[in-house]
């Protein structure tokens, strides 16, 4: 399939929705919309954008934003916008990708002290360093945080999984470091279980949900304590944040145990946020688009070791899109990091704003969820009539 930018503000390539053809839009935002049927998607995982001469001379890769294995629009985003030019020619063109089954990756955690606290990937630590906060930062392997510490981290060798004697120990033997007071939580284990959801199997589900979910509830029952006695006498901040996702508002082929845990992380963080209101702490899941982290990588995915031949087509095509999408994703973790630091702590840009139960970051994520909202409002209106129909007749 080519789609080809003409020298007009829109394109087009013959053909209705469902087709396997595009249908014609503008793109003038540097979105372009396909449509595809599934044989098609099996094809078109990846663009890169070419002029009809030649190879682009700078980066311009198409990435997959959204996906639906039978007659719907595939989403686009042109990274980055400024290659696409009115007045020459480019045609989108398919590449091919491969993926791999690696071993589970480490499991991380990041607490934040007198004022804040990690990462979408090491980034949100480096920036509350930045910021001038004391940072504790943890993980399985302390090892694999040295360099935080030597840029001033305090770091601890921990395991969201552990037992709860075992967490409140570890927390316990920070505060020394820490002035006695911890001010901000940030949750941010956590990893990918790829396969579709009767591929997994009852261990491989329960360890996802024990590292993404119940490691988050580990580490707020040992945390938690100390955030309110800070908010108790005057020293902290106090504020808690689950690192979640644009996975929590869709359910993917062959990403469906990864959803369900992150947006059982989004339910909990409203659920924590209206609990603790009053106590003036404050709670809040970042639901992230697609940055530049490790989080895509196969050396960071755990696959299922079932494999269902008749699930193929439908949960292929999302591995294969999650391997194009490894060191190509748009958002800048570093912008992310310093986003959150100043959130959690009510500081530069977000002075003064009220942070609420869920934020999604970046403009993937904004597009993403708004499509879901929108698709949601459109499925209520049509079952509005018959759905509220079941209220007792007296």
């Amino acid at each position: 399939m080519l789609v080809g930018l003409g020298e007009s503000d829109s394109f087009q390539v013959g053909g209705a929705p469902g087709s396997g053809e595009a249908t014609t839009l503008g793109h003038g935002s540097a979105e372009l919309v396909l449509w595809a049927t599934a044989s098609d998607t099996l094809h078109t995982i990846q663009y890169q954008l070419m002029p009809a001469a030649g190879p682009c001379s700078s980066p311009c890769l198409v990435l997959p934003l959204f996906y639906s294995p039978v007659d719907a629009p595939l989403l686009f985003l042109i990274s980055p916008p400024s290659v696409v030019h009115l007045h020459q020619q480019y045609w989108y063109q398919s590449t091919t990708t491969t993926q791999a089954h690696n071993d589970l990756p480490t499991q991380e955690q990041r607490l934040v002290y007198n004022r804040l606290l990690i990462r979408p990937k090491r980034e949100i630590a480096l920036a509350a360093l930045e910021h001038g906060d004391v940072v504790v930062a943890t993980a399985r392997n302390e090892q694999h945080i040295r360099d935080l510490a030597d840029k001033g981290a305090i770091t601890r060798s921990l395991d969201v999984t552990a037992d709860d004697a075992t967490l409140h120990q570890i927390v316990d033997s920070v505060l020394p470091e820490t002035g006695d007071s911890i001010d901000i939580l940030v949750n941010n284990a956590g990893y990918v279980l790829g396969g579709a959801v009767e591929e997994c199997s009852r261990e491989e589900v329960r360890a996802n949900f024990d590292t993404n979910v119940f490691g988050q509830l580990n580490m707020l029952r040992a945390v938690m304590p100390h955030i309110r006695r800070s908010r108790r006498t005057g020293r902290g901040t106090g504020a808690v944040a689950f690192m979640g996702s644009t996975s929590s508002w869709r359910g993917t082929p062959g990403g469906g145990m990864y959803s369900a845990t992150k947006a059982a992380c989004s339910v909990l963080a409203e659920s924590l946020a209206a609990e603790v209101a009053h106590l003036g702490i404050k709670v809040t899941a970042f639901e992230l688009g697609y940055f530049r982290t490790d989080g895509f990588s196969t050396e960071r995915i755990r696959f299922a070791e079932n494999r269902i031949e008749e699930l193929k087509p439908a949960v292929e095509p999302v591995t294969q899109m999650i391997a194009a999408l490894h060191k190509k994703q748009p958002g800048d973790p570093a912008k992310a990091g310093k986003l959150i630091v100043e959130a959690l702590t009510g500081t530069g840009r977000c002075e003064g704003l009220e942070l609420p139960a869920r934020v999604a970051i970046g403009p993937v994520a904004y597009h993403l969820i708004g499509q879901d909202l929108e698709r949601m409002r459109t499925n209520m209106d049509k079952w509005a009539a018959i759905a509220t129909g079941t209220d007792f007749d007296d």
